[in-house]
């Protein structure tokens, strides 16, 4: 009987302890916190789901593990582990341990730890552990923030450039006062501080401040517009007073910001006398004037609105009561006839750059200046004037000289086109003719494409194309005339330069439409321009030469303590450099007289012999480290010549044959006869010619190179062929590069 008693007590114990287990089990799984339940060893034994779902693990790696195992190591925190190893030998726990922690699977957390011990129900046999996790990391975030709100707010109540005051809300009492208010008014913040509102010196009426704080109490808000006050030190100034209720940790605190509006009030009070001056200009001036908004659909513009326009508007236009209503409402279609009117309103409207034009409005039959500003992004202001009289009277002149001008510019052109190309370009269609010259100047088959700006842009030289093409640009822009030089590409590699010179020709309007023009081939002129220059300079070079030379000379022959040894050799110095120098002045004269078609050979019987041997003599004292030898055989006679100039072709020769050859070397003149000519010829050392360079030789101003840097303005030569020829004979040269050269001239034996 007993024991049939104690089987059903133990059965009944069994099942309220097993009740007992689902009951606590289910107020685990609904409790918001994560818990683990860990028995003597550190193992967990379970976990209920927030714990599960907050740290991303699942019961099959987590229960019977290590506490310090799940997760790869992330709760292996020291001492965390220490405290919970001391919770069952020493019954202890411990509350809100918090722990900063980077956890590799929910990234950087803080997590508030609580750790109790429990007894099973085995009479304490058995103990486990709970552990309740919090996670704070928002809560110390807000925390975090809220702290730097206060004091992002404390700097700013303290370097405002209002003053401000704290009031207790309920009493009126003033708690905080910031610096710039002790510095305006001139009190204390000690003096501002514990008192009520109208007991601070500068708010005298306290009867009306008492109404004043009951009121803000009420409605949470007020504010005065221009309050007089007085500081300490006797300034009075208006102030502008705002006042607000608001609550800093549920109590109800009033702020108030107080700003010195006196500049701002005599601003104002000049703004007003300039509103008067305004109007007063707005209604009596002459010139009509219309304020309006420009309306956009996608940045392009759509219409626009009159918003304001004087009473000359309505004397220029005729069209009245426009005030608020569109474009398209007072002059329909004008978009379509003017489209140029909506693109320059809408190009001000958007960019703020003042523009000024001229343009006939079909709809009213008037010709308008306009002149257009932005007075802000997306607003326009036109000021303009009628006139119609004005362009009715250009347009008569224009039609009665419109013939005369085309008729005297082709005349013009045709005079100017000798070897040259005729071309025109209207600027509304875009097409061009060229004359069948233009062709050829271009360097173009004639007609192998249709005549463009494009197909003309690809002829002209790469570097000169950007400045042509904007010559061409501000001309068309401006409606100027058109001057433009520039190299033509040419397959052959010769250059080129064309000169265009282009006439504008406007429409009845006065709209530039069209552009006539020649094109000059002035590649010959250039060629001559630079050999001018570069002539000058040479020269220049080889004049001033010889001249410092003299100069240098004589002044130091003019020096004390000179030894008259020293100065005969200074002035042959300057001999010698006088004698370079005229026979540069002499190469140069004859040169001119030649171009000039005025040289004269003054023939008479002269001893070539002779006039070798004086040539030669002369320039040996002139260069004494070259060897000059005379092969001239007995016998030749005299012959028919001029002999100053025998002599200067002579002197070139033997100039050229000593720079060109090395020091120490061999210099041969020689003459002789050949059957009705005189042979002579100039033989040197030097480095000899090319053949290429030999087709040079006899050019003006071409001299060729060396490593030694031979000077020289390469001048001889020429003067030499000019005459040679006037004498009826001809000149050539002989050379090898390395082997010297031969230069022979003849002369005929009359």
């Amino acid at each position: 009987m007993n024991k049939n008693n104690n089987n059903r007590n133990t059965k009944r114990t069994s099942l309220q302890l097993q009740e007992s287990i689902i009951y606590t089990e289910n107020i685990l799984a609904t409790i918001r916190e994560p818990l683990l339940v860990l028995n003597g060893n550190l193992r967990i034994i379970s976990a209920n789901q927030s714990f599960y779902k907050t740290f991303l693990v699942t019961p099959q790696n987590t229960e019977g593990k290590l506490i310090y195992e799940i997760g790869d190591g992330e709760w292996n925190i020291p001492k965390l582990k220490k405290l919970l190893e001391n919770i069952l030998p020493q019954n202890t726990k411990f509350d809100d341990y918090e722990v900063d922690h980077n956890f590799p699977s929910i990234g950087h957390r803080t997590m508030l730890l609580n750790a109790r011990r429990i007894h099973n129900g085995d009479k304490g046999k058995t103990q486990t552990i709970l552990l309740a996790i919090e996670d704070i990391t928002d809560r110390k975030e807000t925390k975090h923030r809220l702290a730097s709100s206060e004091l992002r707010y404390r700097r700013l109540f303290e370097t405002a450039q209002d003053g401000i005051m704290i009031l207790d809300a309920r009493t009126g009492e003033i708690k905080d006062v910031n610096p710039f208010l002790v510095r305006m008014m001139g009190y204390t913040k000690k003096a501002y501080l514990g008192k009520k509102l109208w007991e601070i010196g500068f708010f005298k009426d306290e009867k009306a401040n008492r109404r004043a704080f009951r009121i803000l109490q009420d409605k949470g808000y007020i504010r005065y517009e221009d309050l007089p006050l007085e500081a300490t030190n006797g300034k009075r100034m208006d102030v502008e007073f705002v006042s607000n209720v608001y609550q800093i940790d549920g109590e109800k605190v009033i702020q108030c910001n107080v700003r010195d509006i006196s500049d701002r009030k005599k601003t104002d009070e000049s703004l007003i006398q300039s509103e008067k001056l305004y109007h007063s200009l707005f209604d009596n001036m002459m010139d009509g004037y219309a304020y309006c908004k420009m309306l956009f659909n996608k940045d392009l513009p759509q219409d626009f609105v009159y918003l304001k326009v004087n009473k000359a508007f309505e004397t220029l236009t005729g069209l009245k009561d426009v005030e608020g209503k569109r474009l398209s409402e007072v002059i329909p279609g004008l978009k379509d006839t003017n489209p140029e009117l909506f693109e320059i309103y809408a190009r001000v409207a958007l960019t703020g750059k003042t523009e000024k034009f001229e343009t006939y409005l079909t709809q009213l039959d008037r010709w308008f200046s306009i002149s257009v500003y932005r007075p802000q992004k997306g607003f326009f202001v036109a000021v303009f004037d009628n006139i119609t009289d004005r362009k009715q009277a250009e347009k008569t002149l224009m039609e009665s000289e419109q013939r005369f001008r085309d008729s005297e510019q082709r005349l013009h052109l045709a005079q100017d086109s000798a070897n040259a190309g005729t071309w025109e370009w209207d600027l509304r269609t875009g097409k061009n003719y060229w004359s069948d010259e233009i062709w050829r100047l271009y360097g173009l088959a004639p007609y192998s494409c249709e005549p463009s700006y494009d197909a003309w842009a690809k002829t002209i030289h790469p570097d000169d194309r950007p400045i042509v093409e904007a010559a061409v640009q501000e001309a068309a822009t401006n409606g100027t005339r058109l001057n433009a030089e520039w190299r033509v590409n040419t397959t052959s590699g010769v250059e080129r330069w064309l000169m265009s010179v282009g006439q504008p020709v406007p429409d009845h309007t006065g709209k530039i439409a069209r552009f006539i023009g020649i094109v000059i081939d002035i590649s010959d002129r250039k060629k001559v321009e630079t050999l001018k220059d570069e002539f000058i300079g040479m020269v220049s070079h080889e004049l001033k030469t010889p001249v410092t030379v003299i100069m240098g000379a004589i002044y130091t022959a003019m020096s004390e303590g000179i030894s008259k040894k020293e100065i005969r050799e200074l002035l042959t110095d300057a001999v010698t450099s006088a004698d370079s120098l005229s026979r540069i002045v002499d190469n140069l004269l004859d040169l001119s007289r030649n171009q000039a078609k005025r040289l004269q050979i003054n023939q008479e019987p002269t001893d070539i012999d002779v006039l070798v041997h004086n040539v030669v003599n002369k320039q040996k004292d002139r260069s004494g480290i070259h060897q000059i030898i005379v092969d001239i055989p007995s016998g030749l006679g005299l012959i028919e010549t001029d002999r100053v100039r025998i002599e200067r072709i002579l002197h070139n020769l033997i100039d050229n044959a000593i720079k060109y050859s090395p020091e120490g070397g061999d210099i041969i003149v020689f003459a002789r006869r050949e059957n009705k000519h005189l042979l002579i010829g100039v033989k040197d050392s030097g480095i000899g010619i090319s053949v290429e360079d030999q087709a040079r030789l006899f050019t003006p101003f071409e001299r060729l190179q060396t490593t030694d840097g031979v000077r020289g303005i390469g001048l001889g030569l020429v003067v030499c062929r000019v005459l040679v020829e006037a004498h009826g004979g001809r000149i050539w040269v002989e050379s090898q590069p390395g082997q010297g050269s031969t230069f022979f001239f003849t002369l005929p034996l009359h």
